[in-house]
């Protein structure tokens, strides 16, 4: 009984990695399609289905679904292109070059999973005509290229970045090791106001005091960012718009760093988990100084 219970389950679980991967082809196809201009579908459905499908799917779409959308037909797709807020594109050539224009609404990039990184300096040109966009996310090599971070400066109404290193390594030693070093002068960004560097680890104190310069920055990530110390708080201590900080896994920063942050009179939440060498004291002494601040550890 046992036996024959767990045969259904595999056979069950191997359909539905078929049916993945079959609808994953159908949607790059009509993705590939819809890029070079092939309209093989009908426009017999009314506007109001979509808005009744968007409507069912809201907060629950993944960027598969928005291909299986735009795929429906002709009317539909122009539409979704027309509304859509967030891409994700895998390949850029295929689908997105030269495409700016039909998306006027886009506010999200997100090139994480873009297969053309080594290129990503003219995607990242293209976006400048997307009138609405205010945040992108991206490779973490992107930091370590000055073609990169020549095509990011020039993306002026952005207001939250996301760095992300998506290599993989099996220790973090070979993740450093593979590293380049980093271009990116964050300075420059004058307009963001989020900035989010999970898993950067060549980011080193010398970025966090250039970030400090941006005055309007209000929320600042620096997970497992493990080259960041006490040092770096430090520079930002002149940063009184601050009102979120992510030290989680910040292994150099300690009790110090705490008494640093003291200064920081705008922070209301503060990220300490896997920071082990802040101890129960430094913390405590923290939360006297900013009876407002929630602390997660």
């Amino acid at each position: 009984m046992h036996d024959r219970r767990v045969a259904r389950m595999r056979a069950r679980a191997a359909f539905h990695r078929s049916e993945a991967v079959r609808l994953d082809a159908e949607a790059d196809a009509a993705e590939a399609a819809r890029a070079v201009g092939v309209c093989r579908w009908g426009s017999e459905l009314p506007p109001l289905f979509l808005l009744m499908v968007l409507k069912h799917l809201r907060g629950m779409c993944r960027p598969r679904d928005y291909g299986e959308i735009r795929a429906t037909c002709s009317t539909w797709s122009s539409m979704f292109d027309a509304w859509c807020s967030e891409l994700s594109p895998r390949c850029w050539t295929a689908v997105m070059e030269d495409k700016m224009g039909w998306f006027p609404s886009v506010t999200t990039v997100g090139l994480l999973d873009c297969e053309e990184v080594a290129g990503i300096s003219s995607n990242l040109t293209e976006l400048r005509s997307l009138p609405s966009l205010h945040t992108l996310i991206l490779p973490a090599s992107c930091t370590e290229r000055a073609v990169d971070a020549e095509a990011v400066y020039g993306l002026t109404t952005l207001t939250e970045l996301r760095f992300c290193d998506m290599r993989e390594a099996d220790y973090i030693g070979e993740l450093v090791e593979e590293a380049g070093e980093w271009v990116l002068d964050l300075s420059r960004l004058t307009s963001l106001s989020t900035l989010r560097l999970q898993w950067c680890v060549t980011a080193t104190d010398e970025q966090v005091q250039a970030a400090s310069k941006l005055t309007g920055l209000t929320n600042l990530n620096l997970y497992n960012c493990f080259n960041v110390t006490t040092e770096g708080l430090r520079a930002m201590s002149s940063n009184t718009s601050l009102r979120a900080l992510n030290l989680g896994g910040c292994l150099s920063v300690t009790d110090e760093g705490m008494r640093t942050l003291s200064s920081f009179t705008a922070l209301v939440v503060l990220d300490l988990r896997f920071c082990y060498n802040v101890t129960a004291a430094g913390k405590q002494a923290l939360r006297t100084a900013l009876p407002n601040l929630t602390i997660f550890e």
